[in-house]
Formats: structure tokens, C-alpha cells, sequence
């Protein structure tokens, strides 16, 4: 055996440097997991807490992240919150700053980075920057899903994308959003499944 590796066992034979080399290696080992670890704040995780009539949003642990301040607040979608105070409705970042002006008569979630918003009567979408993209038309809209959005013109409901181009023209009695390409409408009384040509789909049992 090596005089090199004879003196590296010696060194191991005394036990509080044995210890200490221990103890080293599990701290190194910590700061590892620790570090690659970590993870972005999960916005998800801010919850709305109602007090005296207005509301905020907390940790989850009941630490005030947001100031109780608006007359109604709602989850975050997509990095941002509906919020509404003075009866005029905008977005919030986690942070609480404003990000979208509370200017709107009412407000849904960001759902594909696209949200509906009503203005003076009539609903449109607006874009993560506040930008009106699809000008208000509609006596009733949802949020996108699968590329495609519910709206309602007087009494009849159609779809459509995210250039506001109709999808299938305001034709229904009742509709909901499409999912797996696939959405549930009521026409003339009868209820059915269509896909977005609008032709009927029947459901496997």
C-alpha cells in the first residue's frame, strides 16, 4: 500500500474528523436537493380571504399576501385575477399591481390568453396587455376552449374562434364549450352532440 493512501486512512481513524467529513457530505448533499429543488411560486396556491365585506388573498398559511381591499375577487387563471371594486372590474397580478385597469363593467378568467369582458352592455375579449381583440358584440360569451368560444346573440347561441370569425353562426337555443371536439347544443328542443362543422355526433355508450 501507498505511503499516500496509508496517511488518507490514518486521517479517517480519528473520529471527530471522521465526523466532521460525515457531516460535510450530508450538508453538501442538502444544499443539492435544496437547490435543484426549488420551484417558482405557485400562484394557484394564493387564496381569496373575505374580511368585513372585502377581500384579499393569503399564503397558505394565512399570511397576507394581497390587502384586503376589493369588493370581489376571484382565483388566479393563467397568472392573473379578476378583481372588482367601485362596481368596475380588471386584472391583478400575485403580486397584487394592477394589470389590466379595473375598468370594465364585468370581467371573466384568462382562458388561452384570451378573456371576455363586457362594456357597456354588450361582451368582447381582451388580450393578457388589455387589448380589446374581438370588440363587443355579444349579449353573453364564455371562455375559449379547444380554440373555440360560446356567445349568445339575443337568444340564440353560437361559436366562435379566436379572430372573431364565427365558427357556427348563433343558431342554438343552449350550448356549452367544446371538449374532446365534441359540445352539447339544443336545437328545437332536442338535445344533441355536434362537432365544430356543426354535424351531429352520437356518443358511444
Amino acid at each position: 500500500m501507498s505511503r499516500s493512501v496509508k496517511l488518507s486512512m490514518s486521517y479517517f481513524k480519528s473520529p471527530i474528523r471522521y465526523y466532521c467529513v460525515v457531516l460535510s457530505i450530508f450538508i453538501i448533499i442538502f444544499i443539492f436537493l435544496v437547490y435543484h429543488n426549488v420551484k417558482p411560486k405557485n400562484n394557484s396556491r394564493l387564496i381569496r380571504i373575505k374580511v368585513d365585506g372585502k377581500w384579499g388573498y393569503s399564503d397558505d398559511r394565512g399570511n397576507i399576501v394581497i390587502p384586503i381591499q376589493f369588493d370581489d375577487a376571484c382565483p388566479f387563471s393563467e397568472g392573473l385575477a379578476r378583481v372588482t371594486r367601485n362596481q368596475k372590474s380588471g386584472y391583478i397580478n400575485p403580486a397584487g399591481n394592477i394589470i389590466i385597469d379595473l375598468k370594465y363593467d364585468e370581467v371573466l378568467g384568462f382562458i388561452g390568453g384570451l378573456a371576455p369582458v363586457k362594456i357597456k352592455g354588450k361582451w368582447g375579449y381582451i388580450n393578457k396587455l388589455g387589448i380589446l381583440v374581438i370588440p363587443p358584440q355579444f349579449d353573453e360569451a364564455w371562455g375559449f376552449s379547444e380554440g373555440t368560444a360560446c356567445i349568445k346573440i339575443g337568444d340564440q347561441y353560437g361559436y366562435i374562434d379566436k379572430n372573431g370569425q364565427y365558427v357556427l353562426p348563433p343558431q342554438y337555443n343552449s350550448a356549452g364549450s367544446f371538449s374532446n371536439g365534441v359540445a352539447q347544443i339544443e336545437l328545437d328542443g332536442v338535445t344533441k352532440y355536434i362537432d365544430k362543422k356543426g354535424r351531429k355526433i352520437i356518443l358511444k355508450q
